[in-house]
């Protein structure tokens, strides 16, 4: 064999391996065929252009260490937007559903990153529904929305960010086998409550006049309740400080910010989760006629902290607030069982069941914070909320005014009664029995015994004649006597009249304004107690620990010792009110001061200049001496 042909058999020999190990060895490369039928530049969903055309959503993500599955979805059905994950609660969702929708449409294929089925775990795009049990790493999110129909709009995985790459994923289509890269912008959230009206007391703070926290407990065991603190706050107006009642405002003052976070934790109520009530349970609060509670209601009851009395008094494990506004409208919300889980086990329930975790859930309760205890899940709590409509809390109803002419009989009736009886609340020590008023003494008005003659009846007459006239009663004067002012100061009887029914006019407009608007806010009131009711009679809320404490505070909290004296500086824990001087005894007035200490009459022996008649006073002077006791008081 010559050397020539020996080497073009080498050479040819090496092109069959070459050509072999081409089409033997795999290729993350990129070949011309593929690069005809990639779709690189184009849309993946080109006919989804109206981002309000999706009435479902569902989100399914993937927990790589626990090994499951999460599903997160919302439907519009029956006229309503519901979240099916979360037993059909009533979401908020035209508004987030049409932003989500919007960051969907428009979204591009980027490069072509060519790979196997086996490197999708690399990339992140496994499917999170995938039924094989050995994919479970590399498994990215579904999205998936469909309009009335069942039409797919969009349904995409979304797998791993691209390192250095912000905003950049890996992306793959559930029916496609080949991986791009994708700019993605999407507004999208899977968290239960941004779905939910968050504002779940539609209360408004400035609202709130009254709240009352009563933090009893529940013995179960003895079947009794335990009294806890009894703890009021009220303010009058919006604007004056909340006042805790009871407080020693001496040496106490409110501890404001405690107070806010318990009007904060009210005005904004942030559920974390939901239960459905038992439908029995529902219709009763509902009012359905015939609705009755049956054994399974009172058990699904008790299960969740709350028990109702043989009185038909529903009381919780921990106690319960009310909160009262100037709408009339009183809250009444009941802290039930405390229960540790996960964010699925919280937001919707789960198999790890409150009563299974008694001893992480106690743990948890002691964690003030509400942060995780153990890596198991969050502390929350069960909630009840009632509500009620209650015309009081409106205030006082406007009183329509009287015309004048009515008003003037039972003011007339109302004179000659004072005239001929005293007022009924008039106090006994008003009038003392022993002590007559100079002004009333009248020679008629004297007791029967009264033994006095004619003489002395002339002497009391000719002193009266010579008492100056400024000195002498009102009532001795003539009635009719007036100063002469002219014919300018006679009243004018029509225009008196003219101006009474003026006024009465303008206050009858008055009453009529403040009546509409009370009855308004009496219908407004009544129709928002329904609606909340309605509202909140088919669901058992869920809570958070933290949120559970600020709704909860002990006095201790409201409170706190005043850090600057009043007045002074005073002793701890006495009062800072200024006290009187005992020492230094208040000086009589300028005309009762004594000349000096020698000439200072003896107060015990000193009768009243008006106790008797000067000649009584001399005739009896002697037996009074004698009878005095020790005081120089007469005996009865």
């Amino acid at each position: 064999m010559t050397e020539s042909t020996r080497t073009l058999g080498f050479v040819a020999a090496a092109a069959i391996g070459l050509t072999a190990a081409w089409f033997a060895a795999p290729s993350t490369e990129i070949k011309p065929r593929e690069l005809q039928e990639a779709k690189v530049g184009q849309e993946f969903f080109p006919d989804f252009t109206n981002p309000n055309d999706p009435t479902s959503l569902r989100v399914v993500t993937f927990n790589d260490a626990q090994a499951t599955k999460r599903i997160f979805s919302v439907e519009f059905k029956d006229g309503l937007w519901v979240i099916p994950s979360h037993h059909n609660y009533p979401a908020d969702a035209a508004d987030r559903m049409a932003k989500t929708a919007s960051s969907m449409i428009g979204v591009k294929r980027g490069e072509l990153k060519l790979a196997a089925p086996e490197d999708y775990a690399e990339l992140g795009v496994i499917d999170p529904l995938d039924e094989d049990g050995t994919k479970l790493k590399g498994r990215g999110q579904r999205i998936t929305m469909t309009k009335a129909g069942g039409n797919v709009l969009v349904d995409l995985i979304i797998g791993k960010q691209l390192k250095g790459r912000s905003g950049f994923y890996y992306v793959r289509r559930p029916d496609e086998k080949s991986v791009y890269v994708a700019k993605l912008e999407i507004d999208l959230s899977t968290k239960f409550a941004d779905w939910v009206e968050t504002d779940l007391l539609k209360v408004e703070r400035d609202d709130l006049n009254r709240i009352v926290m009563d933090n009893y407990k529940i013995d179960e065991q003895q079947g009794r309740i335990v009294k806890g603190e009894l703890n009021e706050l009220d303010r009058d107006k919006p604007a004056d400080p909340w006042k805790l009642k009871g407080m020693n405002d001496s040496v106490e003052e409110i501890e404001l910010s405690k107070v806010n976070d318990l009007v904060n934790a009210l005005d904004d109520l942030r559920l974390v989760g939901v239960r459905p009530k038992p439908k029995g349970l529902s219709d009763v609060l509902k009012l359905v006629e015939g609705a009755k509670l049956s054994q399974a209601t009172l058990l699904d009851l008790r299960s969740m902290g709350f028990i109702l009395t043989r009185e038909g008094e529903l009381v919780s494990n921990e106690g319960e607030l009310s909160a009262f506004t100037s709408k009339g409208i009183e809250y009444i919300l009941r802290f039930g069982e405390i229960f540790v889980g996960n964010e699925n086990e919280v937001e919707i329930g789960g198999t790890k069941a409150a009563n299974e975790k008694e001893a992480d859930a106690k743990k948890a309760e002691k964690d003030a914070s509400g942060k995780d205890k153990s890596p198991e899940g969050k502390a929350s709590r069960y909630l009840f909320i009632t509500a009620h409509f209650d015309p009081k809390l409106l205030g006082p109803k406007p009183k329509k005014p009287i015309k004048p002419g009515a008003a003037e009989e039972p003011a007339a009736e109302k004179s000659e009664e004072a005239d001929t009886a005293p007022p009924k609340d008039e106090a006994p020590e008003d009038k003392p029995a022993d002590k007559a008023s100079p002004k009333s003494e009248k020679p008629d008005s004297k007791p029967a015994d009264d033994c006095t003659g004619d003489d002395d009846a002339k002497d009391e007459k000719s002193k009266d004649d010579a008492q100056p006239a400024a000195d002498k009663p009102a009532a001795d004067k003539p009635a009719a006597e007036k100063p002469a002012t002219g014919d300018a100061a006679t009243p004018d009887p029509k225009a008196a009249a003219k101006a009474a029914e003026s006024k009465y006019q303008d206050d009858l407009k008055k009453y009529e304004a403040d009546l509409k608007a009370y009855e308004d806010k009496r219908k407004a009131g009544e129709e928002q107690a329904q609606k909340l009711n309605r509202r909140f009679a088919d669901w058992y809320y869920v809570i958070s620990a933290d949120n559970f404490s600020k709704l909860r505070p002990a006095r201790k909290d409201l409170v706190k010792a005043k850090s600057t004296p009043a007045a002074g500086n005073a002793e701890p824990g006495k009062s800072n009110s200024p006290k009187p001087d005992a020492t230094k005894p208040e000086e009589p007035a300028d005309d009762d001061k004594p000349a000096s200490d020698e000439k200072k009459p003896d107060a015990k022996k000193r009768e009243p200049d008006d106790a008797k008649p000067d000649d009584d006073a001399k005739s009896d002077k002697s037996s009074a001496d004698e009878k005095a006791p020790p005081g120089g008081q007469e005996k009865p």
